[in-house]
């Protein structure tokens, strides 16, 4: 009984032992079945957090240039070539705007889908009030914590503040997606590995699938971005759990028995896959699949190193290609980036902080430069590093977009010159590399005709001219130092010389020469000229090169007043002239906003029926320290400063609502003729927006008659002007041609368009009576009005005897201060009255 208790007791001993062992064992093998999943999360963590940062921060660069560019230019006037050349790589970016310093978006691009945008006033709006009073006090990028864009759905903006002289002028606003951003970095296959939690503050930014039985493999990292930080928190989805764990524990309790023969065994492989797990690559696989980065681990106790297969492939290289060891990665390593890059245990133990993130370049087996990013761990053990894991993540293509993306900031996209913006610091770079005895010379050169040119053959004939004007300009026998494009067709060179002043305008000849040599285009020959502006640099005071840049500018004004293919050198008497233009236009634009200009109505009357028939409308300016101006005293500089348009908008506003009052003062059928320019007859939308405005007032298209130039249906002619012509008539509009006679229409012009009046120019009426080349004219003109059952109109007409000889040819349709001289719309009223109240038909009362 002894014997036998002995071999029970020592077999439940064995069987506890083996219990024990077999305990002991699954709880080892659930610990490395832990460790794997957590070394897995940690891994991946570090790669995202690294790839968010970076896209991130390229977005923000966006922001820098821009901010750098209009703090150096000192306006954003070509917000839009910039903010389209700098935002078309980023599909997750909604808008890049311009917010004026009050916190109102007053520009946006694109357009298209921001709409909502614009006039926004963001002080009304928390979240980006504060983020707008953040980024001026700091002067640096602000982000906001999540919110909803103007433009609809869930996103961030970012604000960062433009000053001109210390001066707050403004801030460049980004606004993007959040959404695309995040699953752009975070890729299709991760997606479905890793649940991930973004939060700004306690502000949910981006949030997949919660699953509460992963939580204890989160990894939490907060990421400094744009003035606020982000709580980054990443665990592996449910499934992923599954499969990294295995039966093995379960199997063990099972087979206790066969375990306690093989303890050894097992325990040796249970430490072979801890070992494994902490240094293959294998620990790393849920990580990254499909991703592009490299894994390092470089044990500095046991000098081992290990490189991860995509870590090899990244360079060109199959894997283990290279032998795994420091001097592999040193060799490879850009000469430049050594001193930095390289450094010592002892260095590392003294770096602050647990992770070191660098950029550098590796040569890849091609020969050409990796751009590397690499963020590494740093594992500190009894006073020294023991290990420095981390990823090596392929940032070349980022760095090239933002190559690409300050090229397009300084370079002309269609030409491929530099661009206003890199224009001023190329000139002061040629300024301070010296003059010596000599000078800078400025030729500021616009193109004669391309606007007709562009409007009769397209845009694409158009750029097509501006391509090969640039390619004659950069390859031109003189050698320019610098050629630029500034505007849409005008371009500046500069060139270094000690030439006098005559060969200097030899210089700007042959530029005109050259332009106007004939551009072939498919099997057409275009034609344009040139106009050159000529100012120096005298000095290397860089200080001087804007004032110079203004003066070429100036004179090349000046020369376009003077007609086409003039060279003109600037003189300080041109200065005066263009900053009064520059006031006037700054009038201009302040009177347009405060609707100051209005029409004067000068009467048009047949003589057989003594009915007044019409009113021509006149555009005058309610100055308000002038007076009353005329079209002549600001007409030449509105269309210098692009306003013309806008006057002839009010203008014709305001005639289209004249036209009650005229009927109910009396003149119940006469119609209001108002001039429409050619460059205006050339805008696609007109026809839309003069239909409208008619609309609005309450007024019959047939009681406005559209006044064309004779000049406009031959010469100037385009394809947009053509159709525009055909749909006001189509409209109800009454077409006349004004000027006629002065010209050279043909008849056919005449039977082709819907012509309904033309009027007689008043050169060819003046003085007609007495001089018998007048009267061969005026009466072929009324004889031809007749024979093609056009009506005519002969304006101008001042005496009786001209009005006499007139009705003698059968011109009963006049308009001249005979009659009346313009009227404004207050006096018209009395005038009316008093017309039909007369005994007799004409008299210089009126």
């Amino acid at each position: 009984m002894s014997g036998r208790r002995r071999i029970r007791k020592r077999a439940i001993m064995a069987a506890f032992l083996v219990m024990a062992v077999s305990l002991v064992i699954g709880n080892m093998i659930r610990a490395a079945q832990v460790d794997r999943v957590a070394s897995v999360v940690q891994t991946f963590s570090g790669v995202f957090v690294a790839k968010m940062e970076v896209q991130l921060q390229a977005r923000f660069f966006i922001a820098e240039l821009a901010r750098q560019h209009w703090q150096r230019a000192g306006d954003h006037s070509d917000f839009a070539t910039l903010s389209t050349a700098l935002t078309r790589q980023f599909e997750d970016l909604q808008a890049l705007n311009w917010v004026s310093r009050e916190g109102v978006i007053e520009l946006v691009s694109p357009m298209d889908g921001n709409h909502a945008a614009l006039g926004l006033d963001l002080t009304r709006l928390d979240v980006p009030a504060w983020a707008l009073r953040r980024a001026d006090e700091t002067d640096r990028l602000q982000i906001t914590s999540p919110i909803t864009l103007a433009q609809g759905g869930r996103g961030i903006a970012a604000y960062a503040p433009v000053r001109s002289d210390n001066e707050l002028s403004g801030f460049i606003n980004l606004a993007f997606r959040v959404d695309p951003l995040i699953e752009s970095v975070l890729g299709e296959d991760a997606a479905n590995t890793f649940n991930i939690a973004i939060l700004d503050d306690s502000d949910p930014l981006f949030i997949t699938d919660v699953d509460a039985a992963t939580s204890r493999f989160a990894v939490v990292t907060p990421l400094n971005v744009g003035g606020r930080t982000w709580t980054i928190s990443i665990t592996p989805t449910a499934t992923e759990i599954a499969k990294a764990q295995s039966n093995l524990d379960e199997l063990v309790l099972l087979i206790g028995m066969a375990l306690s023969i093989s303890v050894a065994l097992i325990l040796n492989e249970a430490a072979e896959n801890r070992e494994t797990l902490e240094r293959s690559e294998e620990r790393f696989a849920l990580a990254m699949k499909g991703a592009s980065d490299g894994l390092f681990d470089i044990d500095y106790h046991s000098t081992k190193v290990f490189f991860s297969p995509r870590w090899f492939q990244m360079l060109g290289y199959a894997p283990n290609a290279l032998p795994s060891r420091l001097s592999t990665f040193a060799e490879l390593l850009h000469p430049d980036d050594m001193a930095r890059v390289l450094k010592t245990p002892d260095e590392l133990y003294r770096l602050p902080g647990d992770v070191v993130e660098e950029e550098f370049r590796l040569r890849h087996k091609d020969g050409h430069w990796v751009v590397i990013l690499s963020r590494a761990s740093i594992l500190r053990r009894a006073g020294k590093v023991g290990r420095v894991v981390g990823t090596h993540v392929d940032i070349s293509e980022l760095r090239h977009q933002q190559s690409e993306l300050e090229r397009a900031a300084w370079t002309d996209d269609l030409t491929g010159l530099r661009n206003r913006r890199e224009l001023t610091a190329a000139l002061s770079d040629l300024s301070r590399s010296g003059l010596g005895d000599g000078r800078l010379a400025l030729f500021h050169v616009d193109l004669d005709r391309f606007k007709a040119v562009n409007d009769a053959n397209g845009h694409d004939a158009g750029d097509h001219v501006l391509r090969q004007t640039a390619d004659r300009l950069s390859a031109h026998t003189f050698f320019f130092d610098i050629v630029a494009r500034v505007g849409g067709d005008e371009f500046l060179l500069a060139k270094r010389t000690d030439a006098e002043n005559a060969h200097v305008y030899e210089m700007a000849t042959r530029i005109v020469e050259a332009i106007s040599q004939p551009i072939v285009y498919g099997e057409q020959q275009l034609l344009v000229g040139a106009s050159v502006g000529i100012a120096f640099v005298e000095t290397d005071d860089t200080d001087k090169i804007d004032e110079a840049t203004a003066n070429a500018d100036i004179a090349l004004c000046t020369s376009k007043s003077l007609g086409r293919g003039r060279c003109v050198f600037f003189e300080p008497g041109m200065r005066a002239a263009a900053v009064r233009a520059v006031e006037l236009a700054s009038e201009i634009r302040d009177g347009l906003e405060g609707d100051e200009f209005k029409p004067f109505f000068q009467p048009q009357i047949d003589t057989r029926t003594r009915e007044i028939i019409g009113f021509e409308a006149l555009a005058r300016w309610y100055h308000p320290k002038r007076g009353i101006l005329s079209a002549a005293d600001f007409v030449s500089f509105a269309e210098r400063a692009f306003l013309l348009e806008a006057i002839d908008d009010q203008v014709f506003q305001h005639a289209c609502r004249a036209v009650s009052d005229i009927s109910a003062a009396g003149a119940a059928e006469a119609t209001i003729s108002v001039n429409v320019s050619t460059a205006r007859l050339s805008n696609a939308k007109l026809v839309d927006k003069l239909i409208e405005t008619s609309r609005q007032a309450g007024v019959d298209p047939d009681r406005i008659r559209i006044e064309i130039l004779e000049t406009t249906l031959l010469s100037e002619r385009t394809t947009h002007i053509t159709r525009n012509i055909f749909d006001l008539a189509d409209a109800g509009f009454k077409l006349e041609l004004d000027d006629f006679g002065t010209g050279h229409t043909a008849i056919a012009s005449l039977r082709n368009f819907p012509v309904s009046r033309i009027k007689i120019d008043k050169s060819l009426i003046s003085g007609v009576q007495g001089d018998p080349m007048l009267q061969a004219i005026s009466s072929a003109v009324i004889d031809l009005g007749s024979k093609l059952g056009i009506e005519v109109l002969a304006e101008g007409v001042q005496t009786d005897a001209e009005l006499a000889f007139l009705e003698t040819l059968g011109c009963s349709q006049v308009q001249g201060f005979l009659i009346a001289p313009p009227l404004s719309m207050d006096e018209l009223p009395a005038w009316i009255d008093k017309w039909y109240g007369q005994s007799c038909l004409l008299t210089q009362e009126a």
